[in-house]
């Protein structure tokens, strides 16, 4: 009888590697460390992530930088302007 040949199934990161990790895999993967006594290298095979990506979250402590578009203008930012625009507006001739 002939053998069937089964191709191995590699585990397929489903994820783009280059994707921020979101907030809910970071209070996983913390909570693991903490909790669990979990290693970097544990969790980053649990979540498919690299493992300088875990060593770095849990062992250095860095905080995350903020990603996007800054901040727009606070209420108080818009009122100084206001009062710089109508000074502005008064002054000249």
């Amino acid at each position: 009888m002939p053998r069937l040949r089964v191709a191995k199934k590699h585990l397929k990161v489903s994820r783009d590697t280059c994707q921020k990790m979101s907030c809910e895999e970071v209070r996983v993967a913390r909570m693991w460390h903490t909790d669990d006594h979990m290693e970097p290298c544990e969790i980053a095979g649990l979540l498919r992530r690299d493992t300088s990506t875990m060593t770095r979250l849990l062992l250095l402590q860095n905080e995350r930088k903020q990603d996007g578009r800054p901040v727009a203008l606070d209420g108080a930012a818009v009122d100084k302007l206001i009062v710089l625009l109508d000074h502005m507006v008064v002054v000249s001739p």
